[in-house]
């Protein structure tokens, strides 16, 4: 934690990213401080699919920003063969 700290420091002060410190270690560490709000995400857009069922939907449009795309797209294709192999 004080590496990252450190680092995120060296970043702010060869402005590297955000000037903000808080700012700076979200865009430096993305995978640390977004994990819930992607986990929360991927579970909120399983839940309108699965609400609407059967009403036979083939699609889905989710509007989100670039940071939440990779990690959200890896739960949902992790989860969805978690799900088809039981």
């Amino acid at each position: 934690m004080l590496d990252m700290f450190n680092n995120v420091m060296k970043y702010v002060e060869r402005r590297r990213g955000p000037s903000h410190p808080g700012a700076n270690a979200v865009f430096h560490y993305p995978e640390m401080f977004l994990k819930f709000r992607d986990e929360y995400t991927e579970s909120m857009i399983r839940k309108i699919v699965e609400e609407n069922a059967q009403n036979s939907i083939s699609a889905v449009d989710v509007y989100m920003g670039n940071w939440h795309v990779s990690p959200v797209s890896r739960l949902w294709n992790t989860n969805l063969s978690a799900n088809s192999s039981n």
